[in-house]
């Protein structure tokens, strides 16, 4: 079972170190956190994760994985790529087309093929003035597609 000690630094504020020993290294471990809450999060992972280090973070990139969206995802995604004007019509075309809608909001474990051809069946091309709410796009495609049925 995983330990949590707290220790007052010389500036007065505290400092929070978890402390077990791992089955799978098969060595005492410790870590510093200054953070009360993310050393408390670690212990009870740990504590749940028979003292190993690489299942707890396992379970924890689980856990945080079920409440990433799509919009998360893309957001994240982006964040990684360079600047350049590639990137920033990348951000523009995800901004006006996914941001905001149910697809955005969709948790990624939760994600179907049936939500990706709802929502691309919901775009629009050919904005203009005499037609503020564009056209469907042509060739848009109803049918889904299944792990056993390969797509038309």
């Amino acid at each position: 079972m995983a330990s949590l000690t707290t220790h007052t630094r010389k500036d007065g504020r505290a400092s929070f170190y978890v402390k077990w020993y791992d089955r799978e290294l098969k060595r005492d471990m410790s870590q510093p956190f200054r953070d009360e809450t993310k050393a408390r999060t670690l212990k009870l992972y740990l504590d749940v994760n028979q003292n190993t280090l690489s299942l707890a973070r396992k379970a924890k990139k689980a856990a945080d994985a079920h409440g990433t969206t799509v919009w998360d995802a893309i957001e994240t995604h982006l964040s990684k790529l360079r600047d350049t004007e590639t990137t920033r019509k990348y951000r523009r075309d995800m901004a006006q087309h996914v941001k905001g809608t149910s697809l955005a909001a969709i948790p990624l474990p939760e994600l179907t093929s049936e939500d990706i051809a709802a929502w691309l069946d919901g775009l629009r091309v050919g904005r203009t003035k005499a037609n503020p709410e564009g056209s469907q796009l042509p060739g848009r495609r109803r049918t889904t597609c299944t792990p056993s049925s390969p797509p038309p």
